[in-house]
């Protein structure tokens, strides 16, 4: 986590929130909690104010908002990115596998690549069907796998 510049338990809320993307049953609900914790929302606000975030409390907002102007840049592309394959058909059915989403992966495999940043194992994911649930897939503990939860 040297790379992000923020020491591991900064981040540790936030990984566990976009994994929830895999487990939730109401991606919309993630898709509101989401859109208050990634860097570009956040970074955009020059103040907290409680009206304006349902799931982010102020401490927390001061010290993500500290530690993604310090971070690098790519943190915060990554995280657009996962938030955009989170939502960009969120409330239409998945066709043809989803071009637009995995476009959009192919980008965070890349820019992690260039980074030197440790891809996940894919063998996990290759148990899930894309064919489940209208394109959306079978639920599953994502965060369970992650390389950074792992030893939490």
């Amino acid at each position: 986590m040297i790379f992000y510049h923020c020491k591991n338990n900064v981040w540790i809320d936030v990984i566990k929130k976009l994994w929830d993307y895999t487990s939730i049953e109401y991606i919309d609900d993630w898709y509101y909690e989401m859109a208050e914790y990634i860097p570009d929302s956040l970074l955009e606000t020059d103040y907290y104010d409680k009206d304006d975030f349902e799931y982010l409390a102020e401490t927390d907002f001061r010290t993500l908002k500290l530690c993604y102007k310090e971070s690098n840049i790519v943190l915060s592309k990554i995280f657009r990115l996962i938030f955009e394959i989170g939502t960009l058909e969120i409330y239409g059915k998945l066709e043809n596998y989803s071009v637009v989403t995995l476009k959009k992966l192919l980008e965070i495999i890349e820019l992690m690549k260039k980074e030197k940043i440790k891809l996940l194992d894919e063998k996990p994911f290759l148990r899930y069907k894309y064919s489940e649930y209208g394109g959306w897939g079978e639920r599953f503990n994502g965060q369970e796998i992650s390389i950074l939860l792992k030893n939490v």
